[in-house]
């Protein structure tokens, strides 16, 4: 990551930085995180929000899909054809 900037008054007082934006962005998302659990009820959002999207990358797919012959693709909609 990218150095810090410190920029200094005439007296060589530091009176600011300049901070990357990755490290920026990655210190607003903290202090977002942090502002919002402070509240019970939106720490329990935010845990329930991330155990729903844990659950949903480890499931495994209920059945593949596949291409079905009998299927006659016509402007845009699928008609099924009988054999």
């Amino acid at each position: 990551m990218s150095e810090l900037q410190y920029i200094s008054d005439e007296s060589h007082n530091p009176t600011a930085v300049i901070v990357p934006i990755e490290l920026w962005r990655e210190i607003e998302s903290e202090k977002e995180t942090a502002y919002l659990l402070k509240s019970e009820n939106m720490k329990r959002r935010i845990l329930e929000a991330k155990d729903r999207e844990t659950e949903f990358h480890s499931r495994k797919p209920v059945r593949s899909l596949e291409f079905e012959p009998h299927a006659i693709f016509r402007c845009g909609s699928v008609q099924n054809r009988e054999r």
